[in-house]
Order: C-alpha cells, then sequence, then structure tokens
C-alpha cells in the first residue's frame, strides 16, 4: 500500500483496487454460479493475467467488453472519461493481477458479500480519512449506523440519497435490512452524485456490497435532479442525505435550476445551500415518507429568509425531530453537527422531539467516535418519542413559535445541572460568530468582485 502511495493519490489507489475486486469477482463468479450479469469469454480474469505488457490497454479492453454485455455498468470499470486505466504502469497493475489472482471470490453469496464489503468500506474511509477523498462528504460508519436505526427502513422501501458520496447510506441501508433477517430483493435503491468519476466508484462500492444493479446517476441534484417522472420528482420512502455544508450559490448559479417547484418554501437571499437541500428533500417524499438529514447547526438558527422558512416548515408540521450530536465525528473537520428528522406522516402531530446528545460520545484520537451504546440510547430515545430528563425534551410548536422558530437545542434541553451552562451567555456569543463570520464572508465575496470572479 505504501509503496502505491508513493506513486499515486489514495483516490486512484482506491478506484483502482475497489475495481479490480469487482472485476474479479465478476469473473470468478460465472452466470452459471448464479450472478445475472452477462460475461463474455474474452472479459475472463485469466485473458488479463496472460498480458505480458501493455496491461493498462488490455484491461480497458476487456472490461470496455464487459460493459458493453452489461450497459448498467457503462463508464462503472473503465471511466472513459478520465482514460482511467492509462495512469498506472505495468508494473503497478502486474503487482495487484498477481495478487488478485491468489483470492477466490466465490466464496459468498450475490446478495450477501459481508467481507467483500468490508473490504470496500476500508478503502473509502481510508481515502477520508486522510483528507484524500475529493469526491464530497464521507459519512462515518458510525454516523450511517445511526440514521439508518432512526429511520428503521423495511424492506419494501425505496431509499434516495441525492449527495450520496460513496454509497454510505445506501449500503448500510441493506446491511440493516439484511441483519434484521428479511430479504432486500424488493429494496430499491437510488442514488445522486455530482461527479462521473464519484458515481462509478458509489457503483463499484455498492455492488461489492451485494447490491447488483444500484441506481446511482452523477449530476448536481440542486440544478438537475436526475430522478423525474412525468416532469415531476419522483418520490420515494426514505431520504438520507449528508448534503455539503454552507454551499454557497452564486444568482446565476441559482438561474441554472430545473424544476424550481421543490423549493417552494423561497431561496434564501444569503446564496446558502443548507436549505435547497432540505427542500429538495422534503419534496422527493412519499405522503408517508421521512428523511434524516445532517446539518450544520446554523440551520437551526440563523435569521431572515431562513427563520421565515424554519417557521413554514414547523407550521406545516413536518419537523419531527432534531438531534444535536458530538463535535469532531467527522474526518478533516471539528464541528458539532445535528440530524433532522422531517416526517411527512408525524404519529406526534405539532409536536419536536429535541435530543442533546452532545455528549454521547468516546474520544478518540482526532476524531471522536459514537459507540454502539450511544448509539442505542439516541436511537431508542426518538423511537420512545418521549422526555428524558438533561436528554431529551417534547416540545410543542407554541412553544418554538415564541422561541421565533428557533430550534436551538440548548433552547428546549437543560442539561444536567453538573453540566449547565448559562444558555444567555452562550446565545449572546454564538449570535456574535455568526455575525463575525458573515462580515467575513462579506470581505471574501468583496475580494473576489475585485479579482472579477463573480460570487
Amino acid at each position: 500500500m505504501e509503496a502505491l502511495r508513493a506513486k499515486y493519490s489514495l483516490d486512484e489507489i482506491r478506484d483502482c483496487i475497489l475495481k479490480l475486486f469487482l472485476f474479479k469477482r465478476v469473473s470468478d463468479l460465472l452466470p452459471e454460479k448464479g450472478q445475472n450479469l452477462s460475461v463474455p469469454i474474452e472479459s475472463y480474469w485469466s485473458i488479463v493475467r496472460q498480458e505480458q505488457n501493455h496491461l493498462a490497454q488490455k484491461l480497458n479492453e476487456v472490461l470496455t467488453l464487459l460493459e458493453i454485455a452489461n450497459p448498467y455498468l457503462k463508464g462503472v470499470l473503465t471511466d472513459s472519461e478520465i482514460d482511467f486505466w492509462s495512469r498506472f504502469d505495468d508494473k503497478t497493475l502486474r503487482y495487484l493481477i498477481e495478487l488478485f489472482s491468489d483470492l477466490d471470490l466465490r466464496g459468498e453469496a450475490p446478495n450477501d458479500l459481508n467481507k467483500l464489503g468490508e473490504v470496500s468500506e476500508w478503502f473509502v474511509e481510508k481515502s477520508a480519512s486522510t483528507g484524500a477523498n475529493t469526491r464530497g462528504v464521507y459519512t462515518p460508519r458510525q454516523l450511517t449506523t445511526m440514521m439508518v436505526e432512526l429511520i428503521n427502513p423495511q424492506q419494501k422501501a425505496s431509499i434516495y440519497d441525492p449527495a450520496c458520496g460513496s454509497g454510505e447510506f445506501l449500503a448500510e441501508t441493506i446491511r440493516f435490512i439484511r441483519g434484521s433477517g428479511k430479504d432486500v430483493a424488493e429494496v430499491k435503491i437510488h442514488g445522486q452524485v455530482a461527479s462521473t468519476q464519484g458515481c462509478a466508484t458509489a457503483k463499484v462500492n455498492l455492488m461489492l456490497h451485494g447490491i447488483e444493479n444500484p441506481d446511482i446517476r452523477s449530476g448536481n441534484a440542486i440544478f438537475e435532479p436526475c430522478f423525474v417522472q412525468d416532469n415531476k420528482l419522483r418520490l420515494f420512502d426514505i431520504v438520507l442525505l449528508n448534503p455539503p455544508f454552507n454551499l454557497k450559490y452564486s444568482q446565476r448559479d441559482l438561474e441554472k435550476i430545473r424544476y424550481p417547484e421543490r423549493f417552494s418554501y423561497g431561496i434564501p437571499s444569503n446564496g446558502v445551500g443548507d436549505f435547497l437541500f432540505i427542500q429538495h428533500a422534503i419534496h422527493s417524499l412519499k405522503d408517508t415518507g421521512k428523511a434524516a438529514i445532517v446539518l450544520p447547526r446554523g440551520v437551526l438558527f440563523r435569521k431572515g429568509d431562513e427563520e421565515r422558512i424554519r417557521k413554514e416548515m414547523v407550521e406545516d408540521d413536518w419537523v419531527e425531530a432534531v438531534i444535536e450530536l458530538a463535535p469532531k465525528l467527522f474526518y478533516q473537520t471539528s464541528i458539532p453537527v445535528t440530524v433532522v428528522i422531517f416526517n411527512k406522516k408525524k404519529p406526534n402531530r405539532n409536536k419536536i422531539l429535541f435530543i442533546d446528545a452532545s455528549r454521547e460520545y468516546e474520544a478518540g484520537k482526532g476524531q471522536n467516535l459514537l459507540k454502539p451504546e450511544h448509539i442505542d440510547h439516541i436511537v431508542s430515545v426518538y423511537h420512545s418519542f418521549q422526555d428524558e430528563e438533561g436528554f431529551a425534551r417534547l416540545v410543542s410548536a407554541e412553544e418554538i413559535a415564541d422561541n421565533e422558530y428557533n430550534l436551538s437545542i440548548n433552547r428546549y434541553v437543560i442539561p444536567p445541572v453538573d453540566e449547565q451552562i448559562n444558555v444567555a451567555l452562550e446565545v449572546e456569543r454564538l449570535h456574535q460568530l455568526e455575525a463575525e463570520r458573515y462580515e467575513l464572508e462579506g470581505r471574501i465575496d468583496g475580494y473576489l468582485q475585485a479579482l472579477g470572479i463573480e460570487v
């Protein structure tokens, strides 16, 4: 691994190894052994192994034939837009091919690839942990586990992630349903990721988890959603989402948006995209659907257009729960986050459950961890939908209105006596920091405009 890192980025190493894993799996488990893929004889692993020179060219030829025989694999193994295999030299490819040739990947059933899924996850997480992941936000396994357990998907559900990265939420959903002893054959998996390379990585990752034909498409979900039916957004049972935080959009960007009816609550004039992702998720839900979204805490209290949008969402009774988590749960960022659950068919009308899980973690080196006992506590309290002193409180819409639709946890959940804080002082500090941030953003925008860069 270290020898490869001297030559290639971790993104490149990850994609190369995962594509080879998938190719070897497909070649080992031929159609008569129970898979639905069509594998031409020219696309067997042995053909590549026999090649003495020009391995990159041979891999590209063999995998192109495999993609032609299976159109839904187009671009997944070759990525012709960037001529993927040409970046690797013969020595590197020979080493990997010989290494993989000793592996027998027929041992697991096509729909139960636990070991291969774990290998895939290791490479994806390793890429994110070193800061090498250039394909968007990576959601740590501990957080995907918690959010899937909160949503509790069923075996006939349709699942959608509009910013799916490497497909972490979708893979965890399949694992959860399998772990419940249920068949995943009727689970419909859908995801969208901004780049074609990211789309290929997500598909490979999900196929290594035993999802044979994941419906992953490339494109920016805000500007051009891929999942459309009868000129309207397709609707899903569940949306799981970790969008890029505080992404800024210019007026010119916003003019490119298709299906603007999604944003019925309005587009914030500050150009921050958090509420665009939230509205896209809500408008992608069926009438009985639920969404769980990881968000920066600013969405809970920012003023202006965002306050008005929060007000309308609360009044429409979409918001079911707000869960504040500990800081340092993500790689490469220390900010604390919140998970907001939206439910279009809330059993507890006009009430929102606030959970202060900011103390639910185990300190780690550079990153805090949500342990199984922390996840169990958060999930059990959410499903009970009851107060727990110092941890959770069920709050009426009237009280939230009295607080000017501020959804900050510290407005509603009082920490234990030995951890109580001066709420008024902390809120004041928070508002001061927010004002300073907006001032800094304004200065940066001014510098960019002076350089002739549109913002």
